[in-house]
């Protein structure tokens, strides 16, 4: 897959205000004002120029971390808006999608180097897996169910697992699929867009080199180009078709509609918000677009304010935020919804 990964994966939230009454009190219940509008709310330049941000992910102190593809860096956002660096050891390392152990480590794609990085935060160490193939440019990556590493090869048409230090690699049965993003969904499987195939692929945990038991299902629209896929509260998956300019819906049965995100220019980055709507990075727009489960519609709720941000991926912070990466305006930017 001749591209530069688009991947990764995340909610948000609005502060509560009392109102103040002058002169006689009429009500003793106070009346809340109208919430704020959704909105880009800050936005946190990167120290390092042309990193490009790609990925990002929250932990549970509150920070936020992400890779920095053009900087070879990963770099963390702290609740009070400070930023640091870690320098990734391994050269053109190109670093893109990112997770987060129970441990607390980072684990990130290298797909420049064709290999898995971990970062220790506590003692700052960095540990490399080489994958079998150094142009295999592993893309996505998450915990599966089995407290295991799984992720994307793009360029090597794989979707690999390392499992206490030991890597395994899965065939995709169809060629040069283009596999990108990856979830684990409510039926305790890993499930994985195929940009290259339009396709949503889906492997047990418990598969074998030998039988890895993919199954694949086409997305509702051809030369959808789907990327960032996410696990839904209804027990689906939901990701976004950015050749298609729409949002789908895929049952743990491979069952799947999709739905028009109307006025999107290039919606990439997907998260489930806390009021159970999706929200996307729409780098094109540069925007923030809503779909609204219940009516299944879009709205444009927010425009970035750095022109050509190139907004990516996004998360959920601790403080209930949508943080998201702006990969060329070279930020993390935050969002507050409701």
């Amino acid at each position: 897959m001749n591209r530069t990964p688009r991947l990764v994966i995340a909610l948000g939230l609005g502060a509560a205000m009392l109102s103040a009454c002058k002169g006689t009190l009429v009500n003793a219940t106070p009346t809340a004002p109208p919430p704020n509008p959704p909105a880009v709310a800050a936005e946190f330049p990167l120290p390092q120029l042309n990193s490009a941000p790609a990925v990002i992910v929250s932990a549970p102190d509150g920070t936020l971390w992400f890779t920095e593809r053009g900087a070879n860096l990963l770099g963390q956002l702290t609740s009070t808006g400070s930023i640091t660096q870690a320098v990734i050891p391994t050269g053109g390392a190109a670093p893109s999608g990112i997770t987060r152990t129970a441990d607390g480590n980072l684990w990130f794609t290298e797909s420049g180097a064709g290999a898995i990085g971990e970062y220790n935060p506590v003692t700052k160490l960095f540990t490399s897996f080489a994958l079998t193939s150094p142009a295999s440019n592993p893309g996505g990556i998450t915990v599966g169910p089995d407290g295991n590493l799984w992720f994307t090869e793009q360029s090597a048409n794989l979707i690999g697992r390392i499992a206490n230090g030991t890597l395994t690699e899965f065939a995709i049965p169809t060629a040069n699929a283009g596999p990108a993003d990856i979830t684990t969904g409510q039926d305790g499987n890993l499930w994985f867009t195929e940009a290259n195939a339009s396709k949503v692929g889906r492997i047990a945990p418990t598969a074998t080199a030998a039988t890895p038991g993919i199954v694949e299902f086409p997305t509702p629209t051809a030369n959808a180009d789907p990327i960032f896929i996410v696990n839904g509260s209804d027990n689906a998956l939901w990701f976004v078709e950015t050749g298609a300019k729409k949002i789908a819906r895929m049952t743990v049965g491979g069952t799947a509609t999709d739905y028009s995100l109307a006025g999107a220019v290039t919606p990439l980055g997907l998260v489930r918000g806390a009021d159970g709507n999706f929200y996307i990075a729409d780098s094109g727009a540069n925007a923030i677009l809503q779909f609204n489960v219940t009516s299944n519609t879009v709205t444009h709720l927010s425009t970035i304010p750095t022109a050509g941000s190139g907004a990516t991926a996004l998360t959920i912070g601790l403080d209930q935020r949508l943080y998201f990466t702006e990969t060329t305006g070279n930020a993390i930017g935050q969002f507050t919804y409701f």
